[in-house]
């Protein structure tokens, strides 16, 4: 029973600290050197791409990078931490994950807010800084802490893309976002299968019960690309 409390107690601290980074319009908020439309390098062709996305799109592409970088920079931290190799797996996912956000930046002539590829929990969003610390401490306090964090990273983030997909016009961004998704709903089956298998309790936190049981309970998806 204490195990159990002390569960529930993490989800709701996590959820605390997650719920302002679901709302869209945080994700305008911070980069000022991309708001506004503005490619990076001043080049005449990345100018005139990313004119033609809307203020909210850059908004996205800016924080959908940073926050798939942070997914996994965590997971890489709780494998060398656990051992685990769900975290592994996901890392790798991860990065395919950051790498395509990372496409569609170059594509459409934005800013990269990711200065160091390579490096671990660094991010020009201050917000995300501060999380990435309080997940990495969560997930580091136990193994089976570390898959709740595992969890709720993948639930929050089905939530965030598909904020970013409603905000969308772009087939190529639309297309992307969707494979991601795809590949979060993977994830978040694979961290609940670990949860189960040691016996710990997790509540959906941002989406409804029922979408977060849909999602759990279905079948693997083997149509999400490389992701």
């Amino acid at each position: 029973m204490l195990r159990k409390r002390k569960c529930i107690a993490i989800l709701a601290i996590l959820a605390l600290l997650l719920a302002a980074l679901i709302d869209p319009a945080w994700a305008g908020r911070g980069n000022g050197n991309n708001n506004g439309g503005n490619g990076g390098g001043g080049n005449d062709d990345g100018d005139r791409a990313s004119a033609e996305l809307t203020e909210a799109e850059i908004a996205g592409l800016v924080f959908m990078r940073e926050e798939e970088k942070l997914a996994r920079d965590v997971y890489l931290n709780l494998y060398d931490a656990w051992g685990l190799t769900v975290f592994q797996n996901i890392a790798g996912s991860e990065q395919k994950h950051t790498d395509a956000i990372e496409n569609l930046l170059e594509n459409y002539g934005i800013a990269d807010p990711v200065v160091d590829e390579e490096g671990r929990g660094v991010y020009d969003d201050p917000d995300l800084q501060l999380l990435y610390v309080d997940l990495i401490e969560y997930g580091l306090a136990s193994a089976t802490y570390a898959l709740v964090v595992g969890a709720t990273i993948e639930e929050k983030d089905i939530v965030d893309i598909q904020a970013k997909i409603d905000s969308a016009a772009q087939a190529d961004i639309v297309s992307t976002y969707e494979s991601l998704m795809c590949g979060s709903r993977n994830h978040l089956r694979a961290f609940m299968n670990n949860l189960d298998a040691v016996g710990e309790p997790y509540a959906a936190q941002f989406l409804s019960q029922e979408e977060f049981d849909e999602i759990v309970d279905g079948s693997l998806e083997t149509d999400c690309g490389d992701y």
